[in-house]
């Protein structure tokens, strides 16, 4: 059984029906607006911030959520898993009004250690393999930095930083270098 730490607000399950499609992107990364369908809704650029979620997923670049626009956040949990989606003082300020946010090295860490866990042999690489494996250690990352930051009264970025750098010396010793 998992423990979700205090600071993690408990988010019901929603079942999400996608609906398969390809859009096409422009030069810059943006959407081709013109395949919006009639039932979608179209919002000015950064209007994405404060659409009602639980979960807020920056996924598409760096440095979109900075202090001139952190304000607009409407949900209670950032998952990075882009690269530094959040600047340092929006992180800061989100702290501060309670938004709890998973940094990107951990949100995303999966992404290559998944290949090694191919390469490697370690899962076969199918969808239902690769999944579990990752929502495993995902999980179980969370858990201890979530855990950490709680017990400490940290940020849970500070709390990764510090369980990483409590895992080195066993990491050195059972992978030393050449």
């Amino acid at each position: 059984m998992r423990v979700v730490p205090a600071m993690m607000p408990r988010l019901e399950p929603k079942k999400l029906t996608p609906t398969p499609r390809s859009m096409t992107r422009g030069p810059g990364g943006e959407l081709d607006r013109t395949q919006l369908r009639a039932t979608d809704t179209a919002l000015p650029g950064e209007q994405w911030l404060a659409v009602p979620a639980d979960v807020l997923v920056p996924a598409a670049a760096s440095y979109g959520i900075d202090a001139g626009n952190q304000h607009r956040v409407a949900a209670s949990v950032i998952v990075e898993p882009a690269n530094m989606p959040v600047t340092r003082d929006a992180e800061d300020a989100l702290r501060e009004r309670g938004i709890v946010i998973s940094p990107d090295f951990v949100a995303n860490s999966a992404t290559n250690a998944w290949w090694w866990w191919v390469l490697f042999g370690d899962i076969d690489g199918s969808a239902a393999e690769s999944f579990a494996r990752i929502s495993a250690r995902i999980g179980a990352l969370s858990e201890q930095m979530f855990e950490h930051a709680e017990r400490h009264g940290i940020s849970p970025r500070a709390a990764a930083l510090a369980v990483s750098s409590e895992h080195l010396d066993d990491i050195s010793r059972r992978f030393p270098a050449v």
